[in-house]
């Protein structure tokens, strides 16, 4: 999930008992993504005067969406939610419905009688927010595309008695986070490759990756560290990740999260894969090590008919352990690694006769080899 901060605004010029003419600011600002299904996307419609002392009752708020990025009439399926900002929370407010087109909402703030005033509360002079809005995204690859409608929206001052109609712009498209152009997961040797592409990135932090065996989950996280994103860019990014704990005949299904900067979450897939093409040996087996003798390094191979934790070390010919090679959990499938004649702390190894010796469950065996000059 991504959060993209703007403010565009929108003025709206209103007469006060303090001056001739007064500025209301209207902006939209802290649009996020949240959620899995449905994910909505959130924003705030914001305000502020030009000076202090300016009091408003009814407030209208038109604005357009991109019906691609939302689907049309949002707000007559329940689809869309609205709330007033806490400074405005005794006001009376209301979602309306979509004025009779497909890509059009309002909100409107209205306040009972307070004394002698009629609909009344100071607006501050810095950016305050009016309205937060939440829509649920049918395609989170479009752009929000708000803008407001400046025929239609309304500011009425204290008295009850002067209506001033909105003059708006909108210079951003409001870009809704994160785009993949392809998320997708291959088979590799042992392992399975999950690979992903970014078409643009905005505000992101990294990403986290998920796993189930069944569609609908529960999924767990299978990277440590957060894989790292890319910040902000305009360019093509490529990313993947190996997943080695895996079994043969098994569906495995793939979840992408984007992590943006301020901590929030978007969800991308799930990908699936079944793992019935893996070469998977039919038997435990160490191979003898090649070349052997060998300098300055050799290529000790194994097989694992199931997966195990397996561990790969090296012992003098006084049964004392020089080094460990493998101390891990293996998925089943053939593997290869090598050992360089050093020990633990990085030292290089008299020349001589070495053994390696492999414990995977209950599968043991030992092999020796020399190390030469």
């Amino acid at each position: 999930m991504k959060r993209a901060i703007w403010m565009l605004c929108a003025v709206v010029m209103i007469s006060s008992a303090n001056s001739s003419s007064q500025t209301l600011t209207f902006g939209f600002a802290n649009g996020t993504v949240t959620g899995t299904s449905p994910q909505v996307y959130a924003f705030d419609i914001t305000v502020y005067a030009s000076a202090a002392g300016y009091k408003a009752g009814d407030i209208g708020v038109y604005f357009n969406y991109n019906t691609t990025g939302f689907g049309s009439d949002i707000s007559n399926s329940n689809k869309m939610t609205s709330a007033l900002g806490p400074h405005f929370n005794n006001g009376i407010y209301y979602l309306i419905e979509n004025d009779n087109t497909s890509s059009r909402a309002a909100v409107t703030m209205a306040y009972p009688l307070t004394g002698t005033e009629t609909f009344a509360i100071e607006i501050p002079t810095t950016p305050t927010v009016l309205f937060h809005i939440e829509i649920e995204i049918l395609d989170p690859d479009q752009t929000a595309g708000l803008s407001f409608e400046p025929s239609l929206m309304q500011a009425v001052d204290y008295t009850g008695a002067s209506i001033f109609t909105l003059v708006a712009t909108d210079t951003d498209d409001h870009s809704l986070p994160v785009e993949l152009s392809t998320f997708d997961a291959a088979i590799e040797k042992n392992s399975i490759k999950i690979s992903w592409v970014t078409e643009s990135e905005i505000d992101n932090t990294g990403f986290h990756l998920y796993r189930s065996e069944n569609s609908e989950g529960p999924f767990t996280q299978i990277n440590g560290a957060l894989i790292p994103g890319a910040g902000n860019s305009t360019e093509p990014r490529e990313y993947s990740f190996v997943d080695d704990r895996i079994e043969p005949d098994h569906d495995y299904y793939y979840k992408l999260a984007d992590v943006d900067i301020y901590g929030k979450t978007r969800w991308h897939g799930p990908i699936s894969i079944n793992t019935a093409n893996l070469n998977i040996p039919d038997e435990y087996l160490l191979e003898q090590n090649y070349p052997n003798p060998f300098n300055p390094t050799t290529t000790i191979q194994y097989a694992l008919p199931e997966g195990q934790h397996v561990q790969l070390e090296i012992f003098n010919t006084r049964g004392e352990k020089v080094r460990t090679l493998v101390n891990a959990f293996k998925p089943a499938g053939t593997f290869q690694i090598q050992w360089d004649g050093r020990d633990d702390q990085g030292m290089l190894m008299p020349t001589g006769l070495y053994f390696y010796k492999i414990s995977a469950g209950s599968f043991k065996d030992i092999h020796k080899m020399l190390f030469t000059k």
